[in-house]
């Protein structure tokens, strides 16, 4: 019983604190849509909202990486908390008036998840003009989504035991 309080307590928590806004450093990119960022009071662990770009182990999931280093690795951001997944916070991400989610679909470097931020026609449209202009990973005549990757990746291991 006290477990079961315990973790409605921190779901309500977490519920509660949705569209609460954090400024803060970025202090490692761990892949093309993930980060940590340290306030003054934690460091969180991120993924941004609305994209999903190519695993590292995946073509162009280090072009992904690279991209997102240059663009916020060591800069002062500002995220906006969408929602939980795996332990991480999701954010909209925000760099001098810039909406980095977008600026990774607009370079060709992520998909749109429109599943998961389905107003978002910008996002729509910046991916298929990068795909149009054959630009990032939309470069390969067949990309594989990161999705697909990882539920391949799985199952191989599953064979494998």
């Amino acid at each position: 019983m006290k477990i079961s309080l315990l973790i409605f307590g921190a779901l309500i928590v977490a519920v509660s604190s949705l569209g609460h806004t954090y400024t803060g450093t970025v202090t490692r990119i761990k892949d093309g849509d993930g980060f940590l960022l340290q306030t003054k009071d934690k460091v969180y662990d991120c993924r941004i909202w609305g994209i999903d770009a190519p695993e590292l182990k995946q073509r162009f999931g280090h072009a992904a990486k690279s991209m997102l280093w240059s663009m916020i690795k060591g800069c002062q951001v500002t995220v906006t908390k969408v929602s939980m997944s795996y332990g991480r916070i999701v954010v909209s991400v925000k760099y001098r008036d810039k909406d980095i989610g977008l600026e990774m679909l607009k370079n060709g470097l992520a998909w749109y998840e429109k599943k998961y931020a389905p107003k978002r026609k910008d996002y729509e449209t910046a991916m298929k003009k990068a795909q149009d202009e054959k630009r990032g990973l939309w470069f390969d005549d067949k990309p594989i989504r990161p999705t697909d990757f990882r539920h391949h990746k799985e199952q191989n291991l599953a064979q494998a035991k």
